[in-house]
């Protein structure tokens, strides 16, 4: 029986020694000094891994003009992805532009209206505004020159003669007016002008007769006046798109004279001398009115009780009528 007992106590000592040697030894089967880790399941070695998400989708460029519309129609033409490449730097750097040069002209109109509901605009901050806005139009048209010049630098002759192709088309289609539309030409803008007004800001008959005079004898562009100066522009912009067909090719040379610059802000100084000599004449109320036809212009035009085709005060607005948004 004693014999026995020892047996056994023997038999359980080695295997405690056993079980003790081999949770101290490293690397053997089965054991890790670490935490365990769950085993993956078949289904989950099966799964594939997780496709890269997605790049966000590049923002659209939108800008009016001649330079936006060659910018979206050469997306349209059989590019290289060099060319692609460079017509997107060309893009992000119109972009970085314009997004801070709007500045200049909501400027402008935040302290026209805030003239028009005080009854009294302030002629030395108007002056300021419109030198600054001259001053952004003056570096936007730089920009233009500077970019046509990239763009053409970036194609192959044959594609500058099928872009240049497109552009021809497109302005062809975007002038086409409806049958039966009358001749803006020909139109009486004064007549038009002071029924907008009478309508707009609820003149009664003796602020009638003294705006009717007002008007009459206003600088604000006639009909004639803004068609002649949309000639001038479609003058220029034909110019460029015959010399961006060519080899040598400077827009900074061949888009040097016209443009609308200088007349634009000029168009803008009238219009708020006239303003200024319309105020005296409203009551409070009509003066809100006013104000509220134009709290939302700049940058992107909306027509006004002023005149029939308000100045494009907006940089987005200064390289001719009638153009799409662009990409």
């Amino acid at each position: 029986m004693a014999s026995a007992l020892r047996d056994g106590a023997a038999r359980l000592t080695l295997s405690l020694l056993v079980a003790s040697s081999l949770a101290a030894t490293p690397g053997c089967k089965g054991q890790d000094s670490g935490p365990q880790q769950p085993a993956a399941s078949s289904a989950q070695k099966m799964q594939p891994a997780a496709a890269p998400a997605a790049a966000p989708p590049e923002k659209p460029f939108r800008r009016a003009g001649l330079v936006g519309m060659m910018l979206h129609l050469a997306h349209e033409q059989a590019l290289t992805e060099a060319q692609k490449a460079s017509l997107r730097a060309l893009q992000d750097r119109l972009r970085i532009h314009d997004e801070t040069a709007g500045d200049a002209f909501r400027e402008l109109q935040s302290d026209l209206v805030a003239g028009i509901r005080t009854g009294k605009i302030d002629g030395a901050r108007m002056s300021f505004d419109c030198a600054t806005a001259d001053a952004a139009l003056q570096a936007r048209r730089a920009l233009d020159a500077e970019t046509l010049n990239g763009l053409h630098a970036a194609l192959d002759p044959a594609t500058r003669k099928a872009l240049v192709s497109a552009a021809r088309t497109m302005r062809a289609v975007h002038a086409l007016r409806p049958p039966g539309s009358p001749d803006e030409k020909q139109a009486d803008w004064t007549k038009r002008r002071l029924e907008r007004l009478t309508a707009d800001l609820g003149l009664d008959a003796a602020q009638r007769a003294r705006v009717a005079a007002l008007v009459a004898t206003s600088g604000l562009p006639t009909a004639a006046a803004t068609q002649a100066r949309k000639d001038d522009e479609k003058r220029r912009e034909g110019a460029l798109l015959a010399a961006f067909e060519e080899d040598a090719f400077d827009a900074t040379e061949t888009g040097r004279d016209g443009g609308t610059v200088g007349s634009t802000v000029e168009m803008v100084r009238r219009e708020v001398q006239f303003l200024s000599q319309l105020l005296p004449l409203l009551k409070p109320g009509q003066r809100e009115k006013l104000a509220a036809t134009r709290q939302g212009r700049g940058p992107g035009r909306q027509r006004t009780s002023t005149d029939e085709s308000s100045p494009e005060t907006a940089p987005e607005q200064q390289d001719g009528d009638n153009t799409p948004t662009e990409r």
